[in-house]
C-alpha cells in the first residue's frame, strides 16, 4: 500500500489508485491545479496508480505512475501529465517551506541584532 507519512512522503508497497493513497481529495485538488488541461477528479481517482520504487529493499525518491485510458498513447499522456504535475506540486511545496524558513531565520537574526 502506498500511503503518505507525515513529513516523510510516500512509503513503498503495492500500487494504489492515486485517489486512495496520496492524502485524498485535498491532494488531488492541488494536483489538478498544477496539471495542464482538464484532468478530472474521476481520472485521478480511478485511472491513475502510483507506487514508490525500491532498490535492494530500500525506498527511493522515485515514483512509478501508471495510467489506464482508451489507448496506450492516451494512457502515456495521462501518466506523464500526472507525473509532471506531481513534480511541480512538490517543487512549489519545497519553495514555500524554504520561504517560511528564511523568514523565521531572518526574524531570529533580527532579534539577536537588537
Amino acid at each position: 500500500m502506498l500511503r503518505p507519512l507525515p513529513g516523510r512522503g510516500l512509503v513503498a508497497g503495492k500500487p494504489e489508485r492515486v485517489g486512495d493513497s496520496l492524502a485524498g481529495q485535498a491532494f488531488l485538488q492541488r494536483l489538478r491545479e498544477h496539471a495542464p488541461g482538464r484532468l478530472t477528479l474521476h481520472q485521478l481517482q480511478n485511472d491513475v496508480s502510483a507506487s514508490a520504487l525500491t532498490v535492494n529493499n530500500s525506498t527511493t525518491n522515485l515514483i512509478k505512475v501508471s495510467a489506464t485510458a482508451s489507448s496506450p498513447a492516451a494512457a502515456e499522456r495521462l501518466a506523464r501529465t500526472v507525473s509532471n504535475a506531481f513534480v511541480t506540486l512538490i517543487q512549489a511545496d519545497a519553495a514555500a517551506r524554504a520561504t517560511t524558513q528564511r523568514k523565521q531565520l531572518t526574524g531570529q537574526i533580527d532579534a539577536l541584532s537588537e
